[in-house]
């Protein structure tokens, strides 16, 4: 049987199968189902304290809640200040925060003149004992030459009446030095002795004298 020669050339087909062969992989990398590498597999592959979430870097949930919360906790605290003052209690009547006005006794007062609070602790009487003292009744010896001043830094002073009315320190020898407050019934300056104090008008009971407010 005779052989027919092809019109092609020998090789005319490889090109051809060549161009199918890439048209057919480009389709195939861009079909809409192909898989993309994520940007992460788990948590270590992000920065910043962000989390993987379903392939992605993401700021984890209720990162936000948080700062409310301490904001919260932040405002409790300044609340709680408010409680801090001082509470005195008791026959003569109530003493919030400080003295309050401080209402002297008359020149002369004795036990009419006297209703005594009921002290608990030694701030109650920090609160009350300083300022300037003079007696004003009472018996003798005294503890303290009048008047005096019993300073908030936890000093005493005697006090000179100046030209002018006014009341000075004395920083001569032996007319100042450090007072202590024992307990809410004791007070240590010159001498240790009770104290005691009524509000209306302002007396301090200390050893067998009884003070009021200088002026």
């Amino acid at each position: 049987m005779p052989v027919i020669p092809s019109s092609a050339p020998p090789g005319a087909g490889a090109p051809g199968l060549l161009l199918g062969l890439g048209l057919l992989l480009l389709v195939g990398a861009c079909e809409p189902g192909s898989p993309l590498k994520p940007a992460c597999r788990d948590d270590q592959d992000c920065n910043g304290g962000r989390v993987c979430v379903d392939g992605t870097c993401a700021a984890p949930s209720g990162a936000a809640g948080a700062g409310g919360n301490a904001g919260g906790a932040a405002g409790n605290v300044g609340g709680g200040g408010g409680d801090a003052g001082t509470s005195v209690g008791g026959a003569g009547g109530t003493l919030d925060g400080d003295a309050g006005v401080r209402t002297p006794a008359p020149a002369n007062c004795d036990d009419s003149n006297w209703d005594p609070l009921t002290l608990t602790s030694t701030d109650q009487v920090r609160a009350l004992v300083v300022g300037r003292w003079v007696k004003c009744g009472g018996g003798e010896p005294v503890n303290l030459e009048s008047p005096f001043e019993l300073a908030d830094d936890g000093n005493w002073y005697s006090l000179v009446r100046q030209s002018d009315g006014t009341l000075a320190r004395s920083t001569a020898f032996g007319k100042h030095g450090v007072y202590e407050i024992k307990s809410p019934t004791r007070l240590v300056a010159g001498a240790e002795s009770n104290v005691a104090f009524s509000l209306d008008p302002f007396i301090m009971n200390f050893g067998p004298a009884l003070y009021t407010v200088a002026r």
